[in-house]
């Protein structure tokens, strides 16, 4: 039974690194001075230091249909800016459709509402994924419908790249996660490791 006392609970914020009461976290519509992307303040950032590398040339994707997955036990992934704040974005177009992705380097997996997805193919079937647990800022569960696998190419390299298929709502737009982009060179991963400078005498 659902307790209404866990409105009043604090707990630790993973993106202030601070307790508070639920949807009264800090960070939240600040931009975090590391990676540059919002709500989560650079103390609790889970990424290196990023940048965005410019594409030259055009990026396309396609769509493909795979074979059911093989079942796998639960996973918890977490989408860190679903819809605010400033950020960098990706074009695909798939056929004739052109998406606007979001690339974010807090999320860990890849998104995609459902209207998009229909856009791209409206007989397209989804993947069953039982397996998978999404959590937004809050700690809030989103429902997940299921799962796609699309191709997109940049720079006349092609990739197979996993998304998620997420109801239709204010907020869920398509988004490219940290993998994803580090894997297709549209973020670029910066050493941890920092500068040290010799002492001029």
């Amino acid at each position: 039974m659902y307790n209404t006392n866990q409105r009043n609970q604090t707990h630790m914020c993973r993106r202030c690194s601070t307790s508070h009461m639920p949807r009264q976290c800090p960070a939240w519509g600040k931009v975090c001075g590391k990676c540059g992307l919002a709500n989560h303040f650079a103390v609790s950032c889970r990424s290196n230091r990023c940048k965005i590398q410019s594409l030259e040339e055009d990026v396309v994707g396609e769509f493909v249909r795979l074979n059911p997955d093989i079942e796998q036990p639960s996973t918890s992934y977490v989408i860190s800016s679903i819809g605010h704040g400033e950020s960098w974005h990706q074009e695909f177009k798939f056929n004739q459709v052109s998406v606007n992705f979001k690339l974010d380097s807090g999320a860990d997996l890849n998104v995609l509402p459902l209207d998009v997805v229909k856009k791209i193919d409206p007989t397209m079937k989804l993947q069953n994924s039982n397996n998978v647990n999404v959590t937004a800022y809050g700690n809030f569960k989103l429902p997940v419908l299921g799962k796609i696998v699309l191709k997109l190419k940049v720079k006349n390299v092609t990739h197979k790249v996993e998304f998620v298929v997420m109801k239709n709502s204010k907020g869920i737009i398509p988004i490219l996660g940290r993998e994803t982009c580090e894997k297709l060179n549209l973020i670029k991963r910066m050493s941890r490791n920092p500068i040290c400078l010799s002492q001029i005498s």
